[in-house]
């Protein structure tokens, strides 16, 4: 099988895959031992801080926000891609009948 652009990038995206998960082994296991010897000297939560969210809360919320926007530009990228089709049929030297990009662009409300 030859080697293209796309199986070298997903190559590329393997090895950074790779290389993050050993590196994020140790960085759990001494954070781990750090937590384990600082807790005994941090207080309870004070009173006036239980309407915030915690920590692990406030970091799923960006979590779930982050999912959000990357699901819209992907629908927003994929629509893009579609309304550009005439230019890339053009481009790419075939002689279709495409619709105008106008038809085949879906917006779509947040």
């Amino acid at each position: 099988m030859a080697t293209t652009t796309n199986s070298t990038i997903k190559q590329i995206e393997d090895r950074y895959f790779d290389v993050a998960k050993k590196i994020e082994q140790p960085v759990l296991q001494y954070t781990g031992k750090f937590a384990d010897l600082v807790a005994p000297y941090v207080r309870t939560r004070p009173s006036f801080l239980e309407s915030v969210p915690s920590v692990g809360d406030a970091i799923d919320e960006g979590l779930k926000f982050r999912n959000r926007v990357v699901a819209e530009q992907t629908a927003f990228v994929r629509n893009l891609i579609k309304a550009l089709e005439p230019v890339a049929v053009s481009y790419n030297g075939k002689t279709v009948a495409a619709p105008k990009p106008a038809a085949k662009a879906k917006v779509h409300a947040a």
